[in-house]
């Protein structure tokens, strides 16, 4: 529903993902760092790009993935300063015992990865 909302076009796929029960606070954790990525998305990726988000089912846990086709950044030149991803995104997700990856460059786009619960050893 949230995608539906936006001024671009986000494709939403849903895998086998309808049958996982999550706690509450790790829903709404998955959801807000779902929307925010995508919200990043129609800000900084450009106009008329591709945006997907892709939900599947993982044994007990749930994985999202939230990408576009647009003009990608350096995770590693945002300023500490700057906020959003990791408190809006990572640290959002790692609260409830997920883990959340952002793999973005320059001109190749953006896709950021949650899952829910964390794998061992973590990708955030």
């Amino acid at each position: 529903d949230a995608a539906d909302a936006f001024s671009e076009p986000v494709e939403v796929h849903i895998g086998d993902a309808r049958h996982v029960r999550l706690p509450l606070a790790v829903a709404e954790a998955v959801y807000s760092a779902s929307v925010q990525a995508m919200v990043n998305s129609l800000q900084h990726a450009g106009a008329e790009v591709e945006r997907w988000v892709r939900v599947d089912g993982d044994g007990d846990g749930v994985s999202v993935e939230i990408g576009d086709r647009g003009e990608g950044f350096d995770p590693h030149a945002v300023p500490t300063e700057r906020l959003g991803v990791r408190v809006s995104i990572l640290e959002r997700v790692a609260g409830v015992g997920g883990a959340a990856r952002v793999d973005a460059a320059p001109g190749e786009g953006t896709v950021v990865t949650l899952r829910w619960p964390a794998e061992a050893g973590g990708d955030s």
